[in-house]
Protein backbone atom coordinates (compact mmCIF):
# COMPACT_ATOMS: atom_id res chain seq x y z
CA UNK A 1 0.00 0.00 0.00
CA UNK A 2 1.32 3.39 -0.40
CA UNK A 3 -0.06 7.48 -0.03
CA UNK A 4 -2.09 9.17 -2.82
CA UNK A 5 1.68 11.19 -2.58
CA UNK A 6 3.93 8.54 -3.39
CA UNK A 7 1.71 7.47 -6.47
CA UNK A 8 3.56 10.49 -8.15
CA UNK A 9 5.67 10.06 -11.09
CA UNK A 10 5.74 13.56 -12.41
CA UNK A 11 5.10 16.85 -10.32
CA UNK A 12 2.20 17.51 -9.35
CA UNK A 13 1.86 20.98 -10.88
CA UNK A 14 2.50 19.54 -14.02
CA UNK A 15 1.29 22.19 -16.28
CA UNK A 16 -2.10 20.87 -18.24
CA UNK A 17 -2.84 22.21 -21.51
CA UNK A 18 -5.86 20.22 -22.22
CA UNK A 19 -7.67 17.23 -19.85
CA UNK A 20 -11.49 15.49 -20.12
CA UNK A 21 -13.24 12.37 -18.94
CA UNK A 22 -14.05 13.77 -15.12
CA UNK A 23 -15.67 11.65 -12.69
CA UNK A 24 -17.04 12.47 -9.17
CA UNK A 25 -17.32 10.21 -6.06
CA UNK A 26 -18.75 11.37 -2.72
CA UNK A 27 -17.21 9.33 0.55
CA UNK A 28 -19.68 8.22 3.81
CA UNK A 29 -18.29 11.38 5.54
CA UNK A 30 -18.82 13.69 2.71
CA UNK A 31 -15.17 13.89 1.16
CA UNK A 32 -15.35 14.82 -2.45
CA UNK A 33 -13.06 12.62 -4.79
CA UNK A 34 -12.40 13.88 -8.77
CA UNK A 35 -10.70 12.14 -11.02
CA UNK A 36 -9.82 13.08 -14.92
CA UNK A 37 -6.88 12.19 -17.07
CA UNK A 38 -4.00 14.86 -19.59
CA UNK A 39 -0.80 14.53 -19.90
CA UNK A 40 0.65 15.08 -23.70
CA UNK A 41 -0.69 17.27 -26.53
CA UNK A 42 -3.92 15.41 -27.42
CA UNK A 43 -6.04 12.61 -26.56
CA UNK A 44 -4.62 9.37 -27.94
CA UNK A 45 -1.06 10.32 -26.43
CA UNK A 46 1.53 8.28 -24.74
CA UNK A 47 2.09 10.73 -22.01
CA UNK A 48 -1.75 10.38 -20.97
CA UNK A 49 -1.62 9.87 -17.29
CA UNK A 50 -5.13 9.74 -15.04
CA UNK A 51 -5.26 12.29 -11.87
CA UNK A 52 -6.69 12.46 -8.43
CA UNK A 53 -8.03 15.50 -6.20
CA UNK A 54 -10.25 15.47 -3.23
CA UNK A 55 -12.05 18.11 -1.04
CA UNK A 56 -12.98 18.43 2.64
CA UNK A 57 -15.17 21.14 2.17
CA UNK A 58 -18.22 20.46 0.29
CA UNK A 59 -15.81 21.74 -3.13
CA UNK A 60 -14.95 24.91 -1.77
CA UNK A 61 -10.89 23.91 -1.87
CA UNK A 62 -9.33 20.88 -3.18
CA UNK A 63 -5.61 19.44 -2.62
CA UNK A 64 -2.97 19.54 -5.18
CA UNK A 65 -3.99 16.82 -7.75
CA UNK A 66 -1.42 14.09 -8.22
CA UNK A 67 -0.94 11.46 -11.27
CA UNK A 68 -2.85 7.80 -9.97
CA UNK A 69 -0.93 6.16 -13.35
CA UNK A 70 1.01 7.44 -15.95
CA UNK A 71 2.61 6.33 -19.03
CA UNK A 72 4.51 2.71 -18.47
CA UNK A 73 6.32 0.07 -21.12
CA UNK A 74 5.14 1.60 -23.99
CA UNK A 75 1.21 2.00 -22.50
CA UNK A 76 -0.72 5.19 -21.64
CA UNK A 77 -3.25 5.42 -18.89
CA UNK A 78 -6.91 7.16 -19.74
CA UNK A 79 -10.31 7.80 -18.92
CA UNK A 80 -10.68 6.98 -15.11
CA UNK A 81 -13.73 6.82 -12.71
CA UNK A 82 -14.13 6.66 -9.48
CA UNK A 83 -16.47 4.32 -7.55
CA UNK A 84 -17.67 3.49 -4.00
CA UNK A 85 -18.61 -0.17 -3.47
CA UNK A 86 -20.84 -1.32 -0.92
CA UNK A 87 -18.27 -2.10 1.27
CA UNK A 88 -17.42 1.55 1.21
CA UNK A 89 -14.24 0.97 -0.77
CA UNK A 90 -12.80 3.53 -2.93
CA UNK A 91 -12.59 2.10 -6.64
CA UNK A 92 -9.79 4.58 -9.00
CA UNK A 93 -10.59 2.55 -12.12
CA UNK A 94 -9.17 3.36 -15.42
CA UNK A 95 -7.58 2.12 -18.86
CA UNK A 96 -4.20 1.13 -20.16
CA UNK A 97 -3.45 0.56 -23.68
CA UNK A 98 -0.01 -0.19 -25.80
CA UNK A 99 -1.51 -0.19 -29.65
CA UNK A 100 2.10 -1.46 -30.29
CA UNK A 101 2.19 -5.00 -28.00
CA UNK A 102 -1.77 -4.78 -29.00
CA UNK A 103 -2.00 -5.14 -25.15
CA UNK A 104 -5.26 -3.47 -23.85
CA UNK A 105 -7.12 -3.78 -20.12
CA UNK A 106 -8.94 -2.52 -17.49
CA UNK A 107 -6.77 -1.62 -14.32
CA UNK A 108 -7.61 0.07 -10.99
CA UNK A 109 -6.38 1.28 -7.45
CA UNK A 110 -8.61 0.92 -4.72
CA UNK A 111 -8.70 2.29 -0.92
CA UNK A 112 -9.97 0.91 2.11
CA UNK A 113 -10.53 4.54 4.10
CA UNK A 114 -11.17 6.70 2.19
CA UNK A 115 -12.17 9.17 5.00
CA UNK A 116 -8.17 9.02 6.08
CA UNK A 117 -5.81 11.72 6.30
CA UNK A 118 -3.96 10.79 4.23
CA UNK A 119 -5.88 8.09 2.27
CA UNK A 120 -3.89 5.39 1.35
CA UNK A 121 -4.10 3.85 -1.98
CA UNK A 122 -3.03 0.12 -3.19
CA UNK A 123 -0.65 -0.38 -6.03
CA UNK A 124 -2.39 -0.25 -9.75
CA UNK A 125 -3.36 -3.72 -10.27
CA UNK A 126 -5.00 -5.65 -13.62
CA UNK A 127 -9.10 -6.06 -12.86
CA UNK A 128 -9.62 -8.67 -15.24
CA UNK A 129 -11.10 -9.45 -18.69
CA UNK A 130 -7.69 -11.56 -19.88
CA UNK A 131 -9.91 -13.26 -22.21
CA UNK A 132 -10.79 -10.46 -24.08
CA UNK A 133 -7.77 -9.24 -26.56
CA UNK A 134 -8.94 -5.78 -26.02
CA UNK A 135 -10.71 -4.19 -22.82
CA UNK A 136 -11.64 -0.78 -22.16
CA UNK A 137 -14.54 0.87 -19.35
CA UNK A 138 -15.80 3.71 -19.01
CA UNK A 139 -18.01 4.50 -16.61
CA UNK A 140 -19.26 2.92 -13.15
CA UNK A 141 -20.10 -0.36 -11.56
CA UNK A 142 -23.95 -0.95 -10.56
CA UNK A 143 -24.69 -3.64 -7.19
CA UNK A 144 -27.08 -6.08 -8.18
CA UNK A 145 -30.28 -5.56 -5.34
CA UNK A 146 -29.65 -9.28 -4.32
CA UNK A 147 -25.74 -8.73 -4.20
CA UNK A 148 -23.41 -8.99 -7.43
CA UNK A 149 -21.72 -6.67 -9.17
CA UNK A 150 -21.69 -5.53 -12.97
CA UNK A 151 -18.94 -3.71 -14.36
CA UNK A 152 -19.79 -1.93 -18.08
CA UNK A 153 -16.85 -3.23 -20.76
CA UNK A 154 -16.28 -2.71 -23.70
CA UNK A 155 -14.25 -5.46 -25.36
CA UNK A 156 -13.00 -7.33 -28.65
CA UNK A 157 -11.53 -10.48 -29.63
CA UNK A 158 -8.89 -9.85 -31.98
CA UNK A 159 -5.28 -8.74 -31.42
CA UNK A 160 -5.87 -4.68 -31.56
CA UNK A 161 -2.84 -2.41 -32.94
CA UNK A 162 -4.46 0.74 -32.99
CA UNK A 163 -5.87 2.97 -29.42
CA UNK A 164 -9.34 1.47 -30.52
CA UNK A 165 -11.08 -1.67 -32.00
CA UNK A 166 -13.71 -0.18 -33.91
CA UNK A 167 -15.44 -1.34 -35.62
CA UNK A 168 -15.60 -4.36 -33.69
CA UNK A 169 -16.31 -3.56 -30.58
CA UNK A 170 -18.73 -5.51 -28.38
CA UNK A 171 -20.62 -4.60 -25.33
CA UNK A 172 -20.64 -6.37 -22.43
CA UNK A 173 -19.85 -6.48 -18.83
CA UNK A 174 -17.55 -8.02 -16.21
CA UNK A 175 -19.45 -9.93 -13.31
CA UNK A 176 -18.04 -9.99 -9.83
CA UNK A 177 -19.63 -12.18 -7.41
CA UNK A 178 -16.93 -12.04 -4.42
CA UNK A 179 -16.97 -8.13 -3.88
CA UNK A 180 -14.20 -7.50 -6.76
CA UNK A 181 -11.30 -10.18 -6.15
CA UNK A 182 -12.35 -11.66 -9.39
CA UNK A 183 -14.43 -10.59 -12.35
CA UNK A 184 -15.99 -12.75 -15.51
CA UNK A 185 -16.95 -10.88 -18.89
CA UNK A 186 -20.12 -11.90 -20.09
CA UNK A 187 -22.24 -10.37 -23.30
CA UNK A 188 -21.31 -9.50 -26.75
CA UNK A 189 -23.92 -6.88 -28.10
CA UNK A 190 -23.42 -5.70 -30.71
CA UNK A 191 -24.71 -2.11 -32.16
CA UNK A 192 -23.52 0.68 -34.76
CA UNK A 193 -20.25 1.93 -35.27
CA UNK A 194 -18.97 4.18 -32.43
CA UNK A 195 -20.67 2.13 -29.89
CA UNK A 196 -18.36 2.20 -26.52
CA UNK A 197 -19.11 3.68 -23.24
CA UNK A 198 -22.19 1.85 -21.82
CA UNK A 199 -23.83 1.80 -18.71
CA UNK A 200 -26.61 -0.66 -16.59
CA UNK A 201 -29.10 -0.32 -14.43
CA UNK A 202 -30.87 -2.59 -12.62
CA UNK A 203 -34.70 -2.11 -13.88
CA UNK A 204 -37.77 -2.84 -10.90
CA UNK A 205 -38.83 -5.79 -12.31
CA UNK A 206 -35.12 -7.66 -12.16
CA UNK A 207 -34.04 -6.56 -15.48
CA UNK A 208 -30.28 -5.42 -16.18
CA UNK A 209 -30.65 -2.74 -18.63
CA UNK A 210 -27.79 -1.60 -20.86
CA UNK A 211 -27.44 1.57 -22.53
CA UNK A 212 -24.88 1.96 -25.03
CA UNK A 213 -23.17 5.44 -26.81
CA UNK A 214 -23.37 5.62 -30.75
CA UNK A 215 -22.84 7.60 -33.50
CA UNK A 216 -26.32 7.06 -34.48
CA UNK A 217 -27.77 9.54 -33.08
CA UNK A 218 -29.96 7.84 -30.30
CA UNK A 219 -28.54 5.53 -27.49
CA UNK A 220 -28.62 1.65 -28.31
CA UNK A 221 -30.05 -0.78 -25.39
CA UNK A 222 -30.19 -4.60 -24.69
CA UNK A 223 -31.98 -6.29 -21.72
CA UNK A 224 -30.99 -9.49 -19.68
CA UNK A 225 -33.03 -11.25 -17.68
CA UNK A 226 -30.14 -13.63 -15.64
CA UNK A 227 -28.50 -10.62 -13.94
CA UNK A 228 -25.95 -10.04 -16.93
CA UNK A 229 -25.05 -13.77 -18.00
CA UNK A 230 -26.54 -12.97 -21.41
CA UNK A 231 -27.83 -9.89 -23.60
CA UNK A 232 -30.62 -9.35 -26.09
CA UNK A 233 -29.71 -8.05 -29.60
CA UNK A 234 -28.87 -4.67 -29.63
CA UNK A 235 -31.83 -2.26 -30.63
CA UNK A 236 -32.15 2.10 -30.88
CA UNK A 237 -33.80 3.14 -27.60
CA UNK A 238 -36.06 6.28 -27.74
CA UNK A 239 -33.29 7.94 -26.24
CA UNK A 240 -31.43 10.45 -28.73
CA UNK A 241 -27.95 10.83 -28.60
CA UNK A 242 -25.13 12.91 -29.65
CA UNK A 243 -22.78 10.68 -30.03
CA UNK A 244 -20.79 10.97 -26.89
CA UNK A 245 -20.68 10.48 -23.07
CA UNK A 246 -23.69 10.02 -21.02
CA UNK A 247 -24.67 8.89 -17.25
CA UNK A 248 -27.68 7.29 -16.08
CA UNK A 249 -27.61 6.23 -12.26
CA UNK A 250 -31.00 5.04 -9.73
CA UNK A 251 -31.43 8.48 -7.10
CA UNK A 252 -32.42 7.80 -3.07
CA UNK A 253 -36.10 8.58 -4.47
CA UNK A 254 -36.08 5.36 -6.69
CA UNK A 255 -36.26 7.46 -9.96
CA UNK A 256 -34.23 7.00 -12.53
CA UNK A 257 -31.49 10.47 -13.29
CA UNK A 258 -30.18 10.61 -17.11
CA UNK A 259 -27.43 13.51 -17.63
CA UNK A 260 -26.53 13.71 -21.43
CA UNK A 261 -26.28 17.11 -23.18
CA UNK A 262 -28.46 19.79 -23.88
CA UNK A 263 -29.88 21.20 -26.89
CA UNK A 264 -27.26 19.26 -29.08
Amino acid sequence: MSSIASAATQPADLLRTWQGIPGIERTPKGRLYVGWFSGGLREPALENTVYLAYSDDQSANFTKPVPMAGPRDGSRAFDPTLWLDPQRRLWYIFNRGDKDQARHGVYARSCDRPDAKPPVWSEDFRVGFDEARFAFRMNKSTVFSKGGWVMPVTHAASPTFDWSARPHHRQGVGISTDRGKTWRLHGAVEAPDFALENMVIELRDGRLWMLMRTGSRSLWESFSTDRGRTWSAGRPSAIPSPGSRFFIRRLASGNLLLVNHHKF
